[in-house]
């Protein structure tokens, strides 16, 4: 406790990585997937063997549409990744939530960010954020947000000047996908 005064405040802590929540909602729907098995079988180890013949199915599925030449390059497996429900205004939502993804943590904890990030939507995601609103509110916006979260993170900028943030159409996004990377201004 502080001593009846203010609490204290709370460290500024790196957002986490895109990775980690992955590996976190597998494990979480693995243990939620045994815990179901568990109760419908009435038994631990016959939860885990069915655990593990649906695992060793999938991953004989998988392997076995690599081995047709079915990889994430493929157009099928392209269309299934885009987001067409998605428009601009929810792409642009969606990155501005992803901004501090591109911080950088020092080997001494503290937080380390570009000074410019540039935004990637595919061109029709940016076409119909256009139709919207002009190219300097997006960006204007883009730039009040991510000072935003620098600041809120506490992290210093890797360059002088100030934080900002532009958009940039890229052909090679998905529909409905959005990517923000840093810019290295010389």
């Amino acid at each position: 406790m502080t001593g009846g005064g203010e609490p204290a405040a709370r460290q500024a802590r790196a957002p986490l990585r895109q990775r980690s929540r992955r590996r976190w909602a597998a494990a979480g729907g693995v243990a939620a997937c045994w815990v179901i098995l568990e109760v419908m079988t009435g038994s631990a180890v016959s939860a885990t063997v069915v655990l593990v013949v649906i695992a060793g199915l999938g991953v004989a599925g998988l392997s076995g549409l690599r081995a047709l030449g079915i990889t994430r390059d493929h157009p099928w497996i392209q269309r299934m990744a885009s987001r067409p429900w998605r428009d601009g205004q929810d792409v642009l939502k969606v990155a501005m939530r992803h901004l501090p993804d591109v911080f950088v943590v020092t080997p001494s904890g503290s937080l380390l960010a570009p000074t410019v990030v540039e935004l990637q939507l595919n061109p029709a995601d940016l076409a119909s954020l256009c139709d919207r609103m002009e190219l300097g509110v997006i960006s204007s916006s883009l730039t009040e947000v991510y000072a935003d979260q620098v600041a809120g993170y506490g992290a210093r900028l890797a360059g002088p000047g100030r934080a900002g943030a532009g958009r940039a159409g890229t052909p090679r996004r998905a529909h409905g996908v959005q990517g923000a990377r840093p810019v290295h201004v010389r």
